[in-house]
């Protein structure tokens, strides 16, 4: 899935006012997931004043030097349809505070032109490949299916594909284990 991996985390078990204070305490990872609570509402009904919330919370997880909330600040960023402005941000959260989740959205927003992007194969694989050292298994899923089927110049390469599949479902990755049964099974 798009976006931060604080999306994963149970916001039932947290109140949005507990939340918002431990965030303006000073907690930059609880600013991330009150960014995400926000952005899910927003997704969910297209509320601006959540849009903008959403991005308030993640802009002040970023500049306490969270890696997630720089990760969603980027995509806020997109949101106000400033792709430039989400490249290097993800660019930098991806290289510079190593998260994950910012060079796989990269790799998304890259390998199609998604979100105002140039289209780049090869620069999304870049970001796939960092996603997946980092251990992040969709990171891994990407690169397997990009080998599997081939993309634009790149050519299949089964061996490929089943490396980057084996290390998504060593991961964890259930789409990885999937595929690498698949491709096992196939001969």
């Amino acid at each position: 899935m798009l976006f931060s991996a604080a999306f994963a985390t149970d916001l039932q078990s947290e109140n949005l006012a507990g939340l918002k204070a431990q965030c303006q305490s000073g907690d930059a990872a609880k600013c991330a997931v009150l960014g995400d609570a926000y952005y899910e509402e927003y997704i969910a009904s297209g509320d601006e004043e959540a849009r903008k919330l959403s991005a308030a919370a993640f802009k002040e997880a970023c500049d306490k030097g969270d890696g997630e909330g720089c990760a969603g600040l980027g995509l806020s960023y997109i949101d106000e349809g400033d792709a430039a402005a989400s490249e290097k941000l993800l660019e930098k959260t991806c290289d510079e505070l190593k998260t994950a989740t910012a060079c796989y959205n990269l790799g998304f927003f890259k390998i199609d032109g998604h979100g105002g992007f140039k289209q780049d194969v090869k620069g999304a694989m870049k970001y796939y490949e960092k996603a997946c050292d980092l251990g992040y298994a969709a990171g891994c899923d990407e690169l397997g299916g990009i080998y599997n089927v081939g993309e634009a110049d790149v050519k299949a390469d089964e061996n490929k594909a089943l490396k980057y599949y084996e290390k998504s479902c060593a991961l964890g990755g259930r789409d990885g284990c999937d595929a690498v049964k698949l491709i096992k099974g196939g001969k």
